[in-house]
């Protein structure tokens, strides 16, 4: 299913696609919080979105990309080999 999403994103232009998941990802929350990290995590395993989900959180509001910074911290803490993608996510949207 997760993969389905990011083929739809990519299909339909990633840097779109990007803006519109990072916005539903504040949607899943609170009832679905592990499936918003697991979102996450398969998006920080492919480089190909890690750029145009950075730039999409630079577009969204300050609620939802705070929202997504602290599942993204959340996640640092769990798991670091997702340390160094998440860092740099964190460097570009600051």
């Amino acid at each position: 299913m997760i993969e389905t999403i990011f083929y739809i994103a990519n299909r339909n232009g990633l840097e779109e696609g990007m803006y519109v998941l990072a916005q539903g990802i504040t949607r899943m929350l609170p009832q679905a919080k592990s499936w918003a990290k697991t979102l996450l995590k398969t998006l920080l395993n492919s480089e190909e979105f890690i750029s145009p989900f950075t730039d999409a959180l630079g577009k969204v509001d300050n609620n939802t990309k705070q929202t997504i910074i602290n599942i993204l911290i959340e996640i640092k803490k769990g798991f670091s080999k997702y340390n160094e993608k998440i860092n740099k996510i964190l460097d570009q949207i600051s």
